[in-house]
């Protein structure tokens, strides 16, 4: 169900979608708590279909997605509030240093165990990266911003445009159609990061010089971004070759689905 909500607005975090929405810090006033809440414009959004979307995440809770707390909206936007986790994303913690084989492993395994639950819901998330999943003060890591998924088709299909142009399959660009291979790209892309330094994707395209959208197709469809020769001296060849299958060009030969690469991962030892 959905209302009017009270709160403090204490920071903004920043921008999504395109600038279509905004997260920001605040205070419920009525739960006397912290929460981010996430501000969408109705202009850009079939709202029914945003709140029936939230409702379903909020509905089958999972302990590697998000939580939404509560959605509200007034006249002009949607809002969802969100629990506030102080330790930031995958993103912020690249930045800050390169993550061990285990930390790479344990991260991939919970971000597969969220996206194997989405999947399962008939759902595709289509916005898997770094800076959509965030940790927990156990450790955990969670994956959030539902602002681009989509219910499948009887199909298996979903059409929609993916904005991240960094973050999009090769197959995307040949037809706006999506499929469960879209996100098992997206998780081979965001794995590459994990395995690689934060700002991997900004040095290849600097190195090939990519510099407008249509370098960055021409180097997806040809497989040459990412990069799939550069990985961290320590990557052992297993974890390689798992990345290595999730992001072929031809989707044939990607993973069938997310619980195929959590065996995969299941089996590497020696670390």
């Amino acid at each position: 169900m959905t209302g009017f909500i009270k709160f403090t607005k204490i920071k903004d975090i920043g921008h999504l979608e395109g600038n279509n929405s905004t997260l920001f810090l605040a205070k419920d006033v009525q739960l006397n708590m912290e929460l981010v809440i996430k501000q969408i414009s109705k202009s850009k959004f079939n709202v029914d279909k945003y709140f029936l979307e939230s409702q379903i995440i909020y509905a089958n809770k999972h302990p590697n997605v998000v939580k939404i707390q509560y959605a509200a909206q007034d006249h002009e936007n949607i809002y969802l509030a969100m629990p506030y986790y102080n330790r930031g994303s995958l993103h912020s913690l690249m930045q800050t240093r390169c993550l061990t084989i285990r930390e790479i492993i344990k991260y991939s395994l919970d971000l597969l165990c969220a996206i194997t639950y989405i999947h399962s819901n008939n759902l595709l998330h289509l916005d898997i990266k770094p800076t959509n999943i965030l940790l927990d003060s156990s450790n955990k890591a969670l994956i959030t911003d539902f602002g681009l998924s989509k219910f499948m088709d009887r199909y298996g299909i979903v059409k929609q445009p993916i904005m991240d142009l960094q973050h999009r399959s090769p197959e995307s660009y040949i037809a706006l159609a999506h499929t469960v291979q879209t996100d098992i790209f997206q998780i081979g892309l965001t794995m590459y990061q994990l395995c690689n330094e934060d700002n991997i994707f900004n040095k290849t395209c600097m190195l090939q010089k990519i510099s407008t959208p249509t370098d960055l197709m021409h180097a997806t469809l040809k497989g040459r971004f990412p990069d799939r020769k550069v990985f961290s001296a320590n990557i052992p060849h297993s974890l390689k070759q798992i990345v290595l299958k999730a992001l072929s060009v031809d989707n044939t030969k990607r993973y069938t689905n997310t619980i195929q690469i959590m065996n995969d991962l299941s089996l590497i030892n020696n670390i």
